[in-house]
């Protein structure tokens, strides 16, 4: 069975590797195309494509346990006994069947401690980076309505806060400065972080970008972090129904220079590329293409319907090495 997860192990990282070089060949043209959507809906593509080595690499051992789970879910016949034993059998219910690598124990061993050093490292710099925000929003007073929490403080703050059930953060100090109308447009811009979860979107393709190339992982978390701040520009400018308003509302909380949000802020990003999407004719209203998920789900429901015949070529691959 160590023999087995190596493998599983190996052809899962390999996929990764494989997705990881294939992003930076085409990061340009596809950055490109991005460019010409709404900016909503390049925020999923590009979370997607933040996580598309760790999701090719599950994928591909999906494909390779397949048929094992259907056979022992009564699905399909058992793939060993239809193939006989004229090579291995990379199956979950006879892993007797599997060739032997040696040392395998210890190479899982080692390339788990990696993984698993990795990870914690990342998970690590998230929860120290989080950390003074937590206790900020146990130190902040519940709004009257709505999920929102008021800082008693002359310092600048807002910011949307929390993976799982985020929160909008705001200062005394801050709303007190702000017209009216530039209220309206902070707490909308907040609001649209926080319905959209994007603490939780930038905390994942923090993740999911250890397994590209370093920059191509570093250009695709930059080029999120802006488009969630366009998005929700966007979305405030909509409320607001005045656009420069928004714009307005961006260069009057950059001059009181709010204390920096681990995620998604309303004077993060380059604030210049923000405000010059703001003070431009509003984008054609053109409704976002909402088949993402669909589009993953039948591509893994396609590879899976096809995972015997995948599974029987590396099978007799690995036969010939």
């Amino acid at each position: 069975m160590t023999s087995l997860i190596l493998i599983l192990v190996v052809l899962g990282l390999t996929a990764a590797g494989a997705a990881a070089a294939l992003s930076q060949l085409v990061r340009p043209k596809v950055m490109g195309l991005l460019q010409r959507m709404p900016v909503e809906q390049q925020a999923n593509l590009l979370l997607v494509w933040a996580l598309f080595p760790l999701l090719a690499g599950l994928m591909a051992v999906a494909v390779v346990v397949a048929p094992s789970v259907s056979a022992a879910l009564g699905l399909t016949a058992d793939h060993c006994l239809l193939h006989g034993t004229h090579h291995s059998h990379l199956c979950l219910l006879h892993p007797g069947t599997t060739p032997e690598i040696p040392g395998a124990g210890a190479l899982l061993g080692l390339m788990a401690a990696g993984l698993v050093l990795s990870g914690a490292y990342k998970v690590r710099v998230l929860e120290r980076a989080n950390r003074p925000w937590r206790t900020l929003r146990r130190m902040a007073r519940q709004a009257p309505r709505g999920p929102t929490r008021i800082l008693e403080t002359a310092q600048p703050v807002a910011a949307t806060v929390g993976l799982l059930r985020p929160q909008v953060l705001f200062s005394r100090g801050l709303l007190d400065l702000l017209s009216p109308q530039q209220d309206r447009a902070v707490r909308a811009h907040e609001a649209a972080h926080r319905r959209r979860r994007d603490p939780l979107r930038l905390a994942l393709a923090r993740l999911g970008t250890t397994l590209h190339l370093p920059d191509t992982g570093r250009a695709l978390y930059r080029e999120l972090g802006l488009t969630v701040e366009r998005a929700a520009d966007e979305a405030a400018a909509r409320i607001v129904g005045d656009r420069v308003t928004v714009a307005e509302a961006l260069l009057a909380v950059a001059r009181m220079r709010p204390v920096p949000a681990p995620g998604p802020g309303f004077t993060g990003n380059p604030l210049e590329v923000r405000v010059q999407a703001l003070l431009e004719d509003a984008p054609a209203s053109r409704r976002p293409w909402r088949g993402t998920g669909s589009t993953l789900v039948g591509f893994a429901l396609a590879l899976l319907a096809f995972s015997p015949q995948l599974h029987h070529g590396l099978e007799t691959l690995l036969g010939h090495l």
